[in-house]
């Protein structure tokens, strides 16, 4: 839509005639962000926890070893 209204209005664009659709585009893709980076978080906690107990069954068995 944003490129439609540029073609449409080549000298009106600089004046901000596309402006609201550029906004709403912006909005869109900032919901978009927030949700992957939310999910990318979630997803690295749970790497992390995996870690976590992988780390603290090797001193068990080092622990265990000696």
């Amino acid at each position: 839509m944003l490129q439609e209204c540029h073609n449409e209005h080549p000298f009106r664009k600089f004046i901000g005639i596309c402006n609201s659709i550029d906004t709403q585009m912006t909005r869109c893709l900032k919901e978009e962000r927030l949700a992957r980076r939310q999910r990318n978080f979630e997803k690295s906690k749970e790497i992390k926890e995996k870690l976590r107990k992988l780390t603290q069954e090797e001193r068990e068995r080092e622990k265990n070893s000696l």
